[in-house]
């Protein structure tokens, strides 16, 4: 039989198998799930992850489609099975005879579909030694799929071989291994271009039965384009292995070292760089589709280089230590971290202590404090450290006694700011020693009055001496309400001349008393003060007018109301008009009717209606009652006539109008007598 080769499908399915690894992030051992990988995509249409391999041979409406994957990533912990990679089968045949499609890859080995080859070279069985397949989801024509891979023996071949009947078939083949360590961060690609050449790695055969055996030459159908049939797509299988235990062992190594509790242990750029490697170590190890790098790699989209960036951003971290720093009294500022073997400096509001010693009012305490720096002496960061802030006390003044002469106890206590040099208004005088308007005692101090340098008493000697004057103070100037003042101090003594200033005249205009109208008010009269702004009710100005000019007026007029004018619609109400001069004030009231000429007659079911007036001009129809004697419709009823033997009857009196059923009687009728008989001769004539 005729072979023909499609060079593309099946080692590249096979190595798609491998991708879908397991997800146990910490566990080296192999289980599905390692490192938290996810498993690759198990649909077919899935263009990211499998490529299609059409072969058509000769015959018309044959052909098989083989899905593979594109590119395998495979942990050295995970399995083919467990990382979710497959091949899928789809298939036609148009005729009768028995079909089998024959793969001869790279994962098995032999090129030659029509031989039991033996060659192993160019394979990937050097990547998984235990390699193994099984079939799943077979479409009932696709009836048979037969193990036909040996690795020894002269009997075994490195192909499989899957046998269908003519019509449509499916199958899926799932498959198993794991990879060796030799081939650990190693990407090896399997490709087939389509060539007919004995050491391709990738073939497909497909052979038709006739006669109980399986025929070449012309009835074997391939994917080699220089047989009778066709194929479109060139295979191209990718298989990388790594081995991410170390990176995991890195991850662990760096939690337990550096959790995330010891965060503040460490300067913030060091730590977020350590935060970052790690993250990013943690994502590389749970992504599938990555290459193992160089050993030293920097690449930290690589599995070594993410463990060297994780490896050196922990080598890189720099300690810092936290310095409190602390007032005078204990209490803590603030908490800072600095690295090591820096300065600490420290960076909040410059510390306060508040001000102490003897207080007195409006003078406040007699020692404030200014920040000096820290004890002790700041030095570079090494462990944790408190700093205590330190303070120099400033004197704001000092306290002089002036102790009177005559008992010798009597003191007078004044405060004065440093080195001031005191002035003879300083010096008090006694109040017990009160001198008079002509003079006083004049008197001296012990010792000599200076510099205030320090706190200090000084004892009153006594002499006598003219008051010394000078200028007028404190001019308190006089209005037409209140006395004004003012004073001379003496020199020497500091007595006190006080002098008071006669008031001010009022301004006064006098206002008339005016009567209100119903839109003025008027006033009663009153005097105005302009250099007071004050009203007053008398020209003494000795009644004083509350709320000023608002408290002299008078209320408002009462409205005169007449002049009613209809409020057009409005059958209720009418307008009633202020007559009183250049008032436009208005009022709402109900309309006032007055009967209008004569009433009509009531009847006992008609009311008689009265004409009605307003004074505005309105006009209505007033009903008044039904007069129930006054009927409308008398009619008699039950009226007979008399006769010769029978009485007769003038008949009774109803109305129609309010008693249309007659039902009662008005008049009652009276009996009309009979007429008896008429005889005339022989014949009675009535």
């Amino acid at each position: 039989m005729k072979k023909k080769y499609i060079k593309k499908t099946l080692l590249l399915v096979i190595a798609v198998l491998m991708v879908v690894s397991c997800w146990v992030w910490i566990a080296p051992e192999r289980a599905e799930g390692a490192y938290g990988m996810s498993t690759v995509s198990t649909t077919k249409t899935d263009t990211n992850v499998y490529g299609l391999l059409t072969a058509t041979p000769k015959d018309s409406g044959d052909y098989v489609k083989i899905y593979y994957p594109k590119n395998i990533y495979l942990d050295i912990t995970e399995s083919l099975e467990n990382a979710g990679y497959k091949i899928y089968l789809v298939g036609h045949y148009g005729d009768g005879n028995s079909n089998r499609t024959i793969i001869c890859s790279s994962i098995w080995g032999g090129v030659d579909g029509s031989t039991n080859s033996t060659v192993k070279d160019n394979t990937m069985l050097n990547i998984f030694n235990d390699y193994d397949y099984s079939m799943s989801d077979t479409s009932s024509s696709f009836y048979s799929a037969k193990e036909a891979y040996s690795v020894a023996g002269s009997s075994g071949i490195y192909c499989a071989q899957f046998l269908g009947c003519s019509g449509d078939w499916s199958g899926t083949v799932n498959l198993k291994g794991t990879p060796t360590n030799d081939y650990v961060g190693k990407t090896t690609v399997y490709t087939a271009d389509g060539n007919n050449n004995s050491n391709q790695p990738l073939l497909v055969v497909m052979q038709k039965k006739y006669i109980g055996s399986w025929r070449d030459g012309k009835n074997v159908y391939g994917a080699w384009l220089n047989a009778s049939g066709d194929h479109t797509g060139d295979i191209s299988i990718s298989i990388t292995i790594y081995n991410k235990y170390d990176l995991n062992e890195a991850i662990k190594k760096a939690e337990q070292s550096y959790p995330s509790t010891d965060k503040l242990k460490y300067t913030s750029a060091t730590w977020s760089a350590y935060e970052t490697a790690l993250n990013n170590a943690k994502t590389v190890l749970t992504k599938r589709e990555v290459t193992q790098g160089a050993t030293d790699s920097t690449d930290t989209n690589t599995i070594n280089g993410a463990k060297n960036a994780l490896e050196k951003a922990t080598a890189g971290l720099v300690k810092q230590y936290k310095i409190t720093w602390k007032n005078w009294d204990g209490t803590e500022i603030k908490s800072e971290y600095f690295a090591v073997n820096t300065t600490p400096k420290y960076s909040g509001t410059t510390p306060t202590k508040p001000s102490d010693g003897d207080y007195y009012d409006g003078y406040g305490y007699k020692f404030s404090y200014n920040f000096i720096g820290w004890s002790p002496v700041i030095a570079n960061a090494t462990e944790d450290a408190v700093y205590k802030a330190q303070f120099e006390q400033i004197t704001n003044y000092y306290v002089i006694k002036f102790v009177h002469a005559d008992d010798g106890q009597t003191t007078i206590t004044k405060l004065f700011t440093p080195d001031y040099d005191m002035k003879p208004n300083d010096i008090p005088a006694f109040t017990d020693r009160q001198p008079t308007k002509e003079g006083h005692e004049a008197n001296y101090w012990s010792p000599e009055i200076g510099k205030v340098t320090s706190d200090k008493t000084y004892r009153e000697q006594i002499g006598t001496a003219s008051h010394a004057y000078g200028e007028w103070e404190g001019i308190i100037d006089s209005t037409c309400k209140e006395e004004g003042s003012k004073y001379q101090t003496c020199t020497v003594c500091g007595y006190v001349n006080p002098v008071s200033i006669e008031k001010k005249n009022h301004t006064l205009t006098e206002v008339a008393a005016t009567e209100s109208t119903c839109t003025v008010q008027g006033n009663f009269a009153y005097w105005y003060c302009s250099s007071c702004d004050t009203y007053y009710k008398d020209a003494e100005c000795t009644k004083e007018i509350e709320n000023g000019l608002a408290g002299t007026k008078l209320e408002l007029a009462k409205h005169s109301f007449g002049n009613a004018t209809k409020i057009e619609g409005d059958e209720v109400n009418h307008t009633l008009h202020c007559t009183n001069e250049g008032c436009t004030a208005t009022d709402i009231v109900i309309h006032e009717y007055r009967p209008q000429g004569m009433a009509s007659t009531a009847t006992c079911v008609t009311p008689g209606r009265t004409p009605m007036r307003c004074v505005c001009g309105m006009t209505k129809l007033q009903d008044g009652d039904v007069d129930p004697n006054n009927h409308e419709n008398k009619v008699v009823l039950n009226a007979a006539a008399p006769t010769c033997t029978e009485d007769g009857y003038t008949g009774d009196t109803y109305c129609s109008a309010c008693d249309p059923d007659h039902k009662n009687i008005l008049d009652y009728g009276t009996t009309i007598p009979k007429l008896g008989h008429k005889f005339d001769g022989a014949y009675v004539s009535n």
